[in-house]
């Protein structure tokens, strides 16, 4: 999955309110699924714990950051 869900998931949550509210405090999972996330990715986003817009993207941007440093040690293997 590319990142463009991630950031999709995070723009829907600046211009909706509701999308905001639901994805920090609200029924996350079902939230979630209007996105292509794939299995795992769906994991990370349950697991966030965020009290803001903010500390969210934020835990998200870590994880993106990760995969690609994983996947590009994959790719030296």
């Amino acid at each position: 999955m590319p990142p463009k869900d991630f950031e999709d998931l995070i723009g829907q949550m600046i211009i909706d309110e509701a999308t905001r509210k639901g994805i920090l405090s609200g029924p996350r999972s079902r939230m979630l699924q209007g996105f292509n996330f794939t299995h795992d990715e769906v994991e990370f986003l349950l697991g966030v714990r965020a009290d803001s817009l903010e500390a969210f993207a934020a835990q998200c941007n870590k994880y993106l950051e990760g995969q690609a440093a994983r996947k590009g040690t994959e790719r030296l293997e």
